[in-house]
């Protein structure tokens, strides 16, 4: 069977694509006019946050873009999404939300119904080593850029970024704030539902599918793992690592606190298992989460050109005989790739990786199988995402300057159907 061709969507970002999400099915109570079983979000470093609507008839003419909304946040660098986040204290209709992390280091949600953009909560400028924000910008390590978001559950979200923190926000709160000019924690948004110190700067991040376990992996090759639980309701806890949502500083009081279906606030403790050294040697540019049969463990890719596998035995979860490895891609005779971004199939739970050599190609972990090259792009892989049943992938064609400043092909989000052949599994021989 020929491979399909992927199509290229109309209106693509005029700037390097950061991040792709395919949109979650809404609810049938959802208020929203769009089918978000075709949206596919993407981030850019032209700062606006865009959304494709793409049929699933496998034609690409009937592509539009659907949003294209400035967040005025500087470039874009992550994106996450709920369609059942409930706002404002008159109605709980469902809302489709989609969430965008900036290099200013606010989070913002932008209400696609209602055409609203507002913060959600902001990374802090820290100085070099930690510690409180510094009035003079002379001595800001980086900026506080929230790198990474993803999506814990419908009412929560969480964040890591360059000032080495990770945050979980409680994403059901509409804010009549808008950006703060303190810089601090919080300004300009919601306080953190709960917060850890990192060990370095985030540059991948993933959740659990039962939304438990946070990886997150930071520069000094460290991968950081977080337990998330539920503490008990309206928490009277003064540990550090819980902050109650909302507060007077946001001028807010006892009537602004935020309330979950049952009438409680929203009480998560953000526990470090374990920060350990990634098996690879070299920086690492993304990590994702797997569940194989009666396992769990991570991918991480690094700018080695190169995939491990990693369990998670130290931490006291089973992983049933399976051992870590690591594997070699995205290579061209001598010259070696960055892995820029790992997505896996919904169903098979095998993988496909994008490099900066322009291809894209499925991986069947748990056989440690090559299944298929997928395409090739006409510059850097930057991002991929699969959409809900797997029989599509979101492949972000987008140079990430592993050359250095040079002219290179523009900026371009295809849409690849998949064959099932391409990420079934192979039987061990």
């Amino acid at each position: 069977m020929a491979q399909p061709e992927p199509f290229p969507l109309p209106s693509p970002p005029n700037d390097g694509i950061t991040s792709l999400l395919y949109l979650s099915t809404p609810p049938p109570s959802s208020s929203s006019s769009l089918s978000s079983s075709s949206l596919l979000a993407s981030t850019s470093w032209d700062g606006a946050l865009r959304l494709h609507d793409v049929p699933d008839d496998g034609c690409a003419g009937g592509a539009r873009l659907a949003v294209s909304r400035s967040m005025g946040s500087g470039p874009l660098l992550s994106v996450a999404a709920s369609s059942r986040t409930s706002v404002g204290e008159a109605s709980a209709a469902t809302r489709m939300m989609v969430f965008a992390g900036g290099c200013d280091g606010t989070i913002k949600r932008l209400d696609v119904d209602a055409s609203i953009v507002d913060v959600v909560g902001r990374h802090s400028h820290r100085r070099n080593g930690g510690g409180a924000p510094s009035s003079s910008s002379s001595s800001f390590s980086s900026p506080p850029a929230a790198s990474c978001l993803s999506s814990i559950d419908d009412a929560v979200i969480a964040s890591a970024g360059w000032d080495k923190r990770f945050h979980v926000w409680d994403a059901r709160v509409r804010t009549s704030s808008r950006d703060g000019d303190d810089g601090d924690v919080g300004g300009g948004g919601i306080e953190p539902v709960a917060s850890a110190d990192l060990p370095g700067k985030a540059y991948g991040m993933d959740v659990s599918r039962d939304g438990r376990l946070v990886v997150v992996a930071t520069s000094g090759r460290r991968n950081c793992f977080l337990d998330l639980r539920k503490m008990p309701s309206r928490s009277s806890s003064k540990e550090t690592t819980m902050v109650v949502a909302s507060s007077p500083e946001d001028g807010g009081g006892e009537d602004d606190d935020v309330d979950d279906e049952d009438g409680d606030k929203i009480g998560i403790e953000a526990k470090i298992l374990m920060d350990r050294e990634s098996s690879l040697k070299f920086q690492t540019r993304c990590v994702k989460f797997f569940g194989m049969p009666n396992s769990i463990g991570i991918a991480v890719g690094s700018i080695e050109g190169r995939v491990a596998i990693e369990y998670m035995d130290d931490m006291g979860i089973e992983s049933n005989g399976g051992k870590k490895y690591a594997f070699k891609c995205h290579r061209v005779n001598d010259t070696i790739y960055p892995v820029n971004a790992i997505a896996f199939h919904p169903i098979y739970g095998t993988f496909a990786t994008g490099g900066a050599d322009g291809t894209v190609v499925t991986w069947d972990a748990a056989n440690k199988k090559k299944l298929s090259a997928i395409t090739k792009c006409p510059t850097s892989v930057s991002a991929l995402s699969f959409n809900a049943d797997g029989t599509r992938l979101a492949i972000a064609s987008s140079y990430t300057f592993e050359e250095g400043e040079r002219d290179h092909p523009r900026e371009e989000i295809y849409i690849r159907d998949v064959l099932e052949s391409e990420v079934r599994p192979k039987s061990k021989k």
